[in-house]
């Protein structure tokens, strides 16, 4: 019986502990040895009969029960033993930290007694002192069973560990054996027999202990070798997913590098398309000028022809007469002169033949040769007096014609006269009417200067009306919007009780823990905002509502307006998309500013556009993949004076037309981290805020105003039991997390604000972002965007929670921000 229960209580001890626990020092050795249980009942009945060395021997028992031993108990003096400490240190700290390798005191000391048992038995070899061992063999079960009864209560603590165990058993077996052997004393043959079992038993320990010591050494540098395997292996997994971010990162980029080649080809085709089209204008402009020039430069061409036409006609009417004139004086002076000439001399030669033409007798040739030359010389004469006579002829035929020509001039002066009387008359007239213009125009522009100084007034009126009504809505607005079901996604049932009148109320209807003979019954959670806005309501139409606090923003009132909600719920969309708040509000701005020039204004605008992912911030308007994207750090400040945040290094694109803001969000889309979850497929992981930095200068008043729209898509809130997120998604979660439970907590402050009441806008990049447009120097819209699936009802119901305590804060009076 005794042998069976060491055998199970040894089977049950686990492996980590076997090496040291008694049943393995040599205890089967003696089963030879141990008597048949008739012998043994024997010896027990003969032990009866002392019972005063009994009692005597249990009391002494009683004196050696040992305590809990320290952990650290000095090794027993032994030569030969390998230092207990040391097996210690080798063992593993599954050996000493398990409780389930290690067997409690009572069973240690039941084997142990076991043992004690085994070594009374062989009482067969020395029947002359039975009574001595059966003495002892009383002694040994009592005192034992007493000492595992003291032990029931093991130490708690990691002092009871392998080797205090195996300590307690060795000093017990050493004093049992000691208390044995001087109560068998009187029995040579006992004690030579106890003395060779003890050897036996001492040895069978040592080897044991050398076992024990030498598959210590093999597990720990199997534990050694498992470590740095799996060490191996964690190195192995960290190169291999280090190795696949790298991979997609390099991906990404190069992606990212060819939408951004494509983008800038765009551009440029877009930038090269726009000066082609502003060359073709500026050059039909410039010929529509020059054809102008060109008639008026062939006009004046005219008038001068005309004029010198004119002088022309008078000077060549004056040279012909002067010429008329002249020549008829000189015919009739040359005549004259001819024919004085001719009768002087007849007349002289005749009385000159007569007295000398008896003198010249004797001279008559000569005379008839100076005869023949005077007849020569009348010849000459009479055609030199032909010659003049054409001559006067064809002066007379030129006369003629211009004396006809003279007559037409004279009939077109004539004309021309009563042209120049009419145009004179007409001129006149446009005088008259030039004048009444100009007294006119004067009234007009006094009018005119009187209407800008009323108008001027009632723009400030209209300004500060404008202003005065924003705030009687409030500075903290929220406006609800459920996107409508896509595919076959089954709806909640959600109502809209005032959709015909005020549309400021939701009612989501869901099924509740009660029943009723017809089925479950629904539970009604209603919801009120400033506005309500039903699947069917588009863009356009939402906009209209936001529209007057555009109008603040060009006013110099700081304006924020920011979407809220779970993943997939139509954020972005609200947002960012093409008919999106934020395209909406810049072409009304540039629309606006277009037609305040007429009132003397001039605009100035400037974009920036960051993302905060995972409490970082990042500028989608730059690359962050190159050297320099790396090395800037954006860091939050703030001017409390004018109520305006700053971000370190972010870049700032001049805004000069409303399509650039087109491009600004398609380079931010491609930049902006997205990823899959379980709720959306294309979810954004990070917060993108986009700034519209807005200055305005009116040239008539002097006046200056500053302010900056901020417009922002928060990320997707959602729950880690319903995303189920791991690895980096679960870190991306618990930031989007964190950062929107700071802004509840923001909100939640300042709607119990006090004097002095600390709100802590600086536990998350968001709220310190939105500092001064939560803090009531802007004015701020809130979208809380929900979804109508059945699935995600209880996220819609957290979000509408939420917009409900934002909806119920009440902030400060916003500033204008004037110069």
């Amino acid at each position: 019986m005794e042998e069976n229960r060491s055998t199970g209580l040894q089977s049950r001890i686990p492996t980590s502990s076997k090496s040291l626990s008694p049943s393995r020092i040599g205890i089967k050795e003696f089963d030879s040895h141990i008597p048949p249980p008739s012998v043994k009942t024997n010896l027990s009945s003969r032990v009866l009969k002392p019972r005063a060395s009994l009692s005597t021997l249990n009391n002494e028992a009683n004196l050696i029960k040992p305590t809990k031993l320290p952990s650290k108990m000095p090794p027993p003096a032994s030569a030969g033993r390998t230092s207990l400490p040391a097996i210690k240190t080798r063992l593993p700290a599954s050996a000493s930290r398990s409780s389930t390798s290690r067997p409690t005191g009572k069973s240690v000391y039941k084997r142990s007694v076991s043992a004690s048992s085994h070594l009374q038995k062989p009482a067969s070899t020395a029947p002359s002192s039975r009574s001595s061992i059966d003495d002892g063999k009383s002694f040994s079960d009592e005192s034992m069973t007493t000492y595992s009864d003291d032990r029931t209560d093991p130490s708690p603590t990691a002092d009871s560990s392998t080797e205090a165990r195996l300590r307690s058993i060795e000093l017990a077996y050493a004093k049992l054996a000691e208390k044995v052997l001087q109560t068998s004393t009187q029995s040579p043959d006992v004690k030579d027999f106890f003395s060779q079992r003890t050897q036996m038993l001492e040895e069978s320990l040592q080897t044991e202990r050398n076992r024990s010591l030498n598959l210590q050494n093999e597990y720990s540098a199997l534990v050694r070798e498992l470590a740095e395997h799996e060490a191996d292996q964690i190195v192995s997994k960290k190169q291999m997913e280090t190795l696949k971010t790298t991979l997609e990162n390099v991906e990404r980029e190069h992606h990212r590098h060819i939408e951004d080649m494509e983008i800038d080809h765009t551009r440029l085709l877009e930038s090269e398309n726009y000066r082609w089209k502003q060359t073709l204008q500026e050059q039909e402009i410039l010929y529509a000028e020059e054809q102008n020039h060109l008639q008026l430069q062939s006009k004046q061409r005219i008038e001068e022809i005309e004029n010198h036409y004119e002088q022309l006609m008078k000077s060549i009417t004056s040279e012909h007469e002067a010429i008329l004139k002249s020549t008829t004086e000189e015919k009739d002076a040359f005549i004259k002169k001819v024919q004085e000439g001719a009768s002087l001399a007849l007349k002289k030669t005749t009385e000159k033949h007569e007295a000398t033409i008896r003198e010249l007798e004797v001279k008559i040739k000569p005379l008839e040769e100076s005869c023949d030359s005077l007849a020569s010389e009348l010849e000459q004469t009479q055609n030199s007096l032909k010659m003049q006579k054409d001559t006067s002829t064809s002066l007379q035929t030129t006369i003629d014609e211009r004396n006809a020509t003279i007559l037409k001039l004279e009939s077109t002066n004539c004309s021309l006269e009563g042209t120049v009387v009419e145009l004179k008359q007409k001129n006149q007239n446009l005088q008259n009417r030039l004048s009444e213009v100009e007294s006119l125009l004067d009234a007009s522009n006094s009018d005119k200067e009187t209407l800008i100084n009323k108008l001027l007034k009632e723009e400030s009126l209209r300004r500060k009306l404008h202003n005065t009504i924003q705030e009687l809505k409030g500075n903290i607005r929220v406006f609800c919007r459920v996107r409508p079901c896509i595919g076959e996604e089954k709806p909640v049932e959600i109502s809209y009780p005032d959709q015909g009148g005020e549309a400021n109320e939701i009612e989501v209807l869901t099924e509740g823990a009660g029943s009723s003979l017809s089925g479950n019954s629904l539970k009604k959670y209603p919801f009120k905002f400033d506005r309500v806005f039903a699947p069917d309501i588009n863009n356009e139409e939402i906009f209209d509502e936001i529209s007057q606090l555009i109008q603040s923003a060009m006013d110099g009132y700081n304006v924020c307006i920011f979407a809220y909600g779970q993943t997939g719920s139509g954020k972005t969309y609200t947002m960012s998309s093409p008919t999106g708040m934020i395209p909406c509000a810049v072409q009304m701005i540039y629309n606006r500013a277009f037609t305040l020039r007429e009132r003397g204004w001039e605009y100035r605008m400037e974009g920036q556009f960051l993302e905060i992912y995972n409490e970082t911030i990042k500028d989608l308007l730059v690359n962050n993949s190159n050297d320099d994207g790396d090395k800037r750090r954006y860091e939050i400040y703030h001017d409390t004076k004018e109520g305006r945040t700053f971000v370190t290094n972010l870049a700032r694109e001049p805004l000069e037309s409303s399509e650039q803001v087109s491009w600004l969000l398609e380079r931010s889309a491609k930049n902006r981290f997205v990823a899959a979850t379980n709720a959306n497929e294309h979810s954004s992981r990070s917060h993108s805020v986009f700034m519209l930095h807005i200055q305005g200068v009116n040239h008539l008043t002097g006046e200056r105003c500053q302010s900056t729209l901020n417009l922002i898509d928060l990320a997707g809130s959602e729950r880690l039991s319903h995303s189920q997120s791991t690895g980096d998604r679960l870190k991306e979660t618990q930031a989007i997390n964190k950062s929107l439970s700071c802004l509840g907590d923001v909100i939640h402050a300042l709607g119990n604000e006090k004097e002095g009441t600390y709100v802590p806008y600086r536990n998350s990049k968001l709220t310190n972002l939105l500092q001064h447009s939560l803090g009531g120097n802007s004015k701020t819209l809130m979208f809380v965007n929900v979804s109508p699936v059945q699935q995600h009802v209880s996220e819609t119901l957290c979000s509408l929670r939420f917009a409900t305590k934002v909806n119920n804060t009440q902030i400060g009076t916003a500033r204008r921000v004037m110069k």
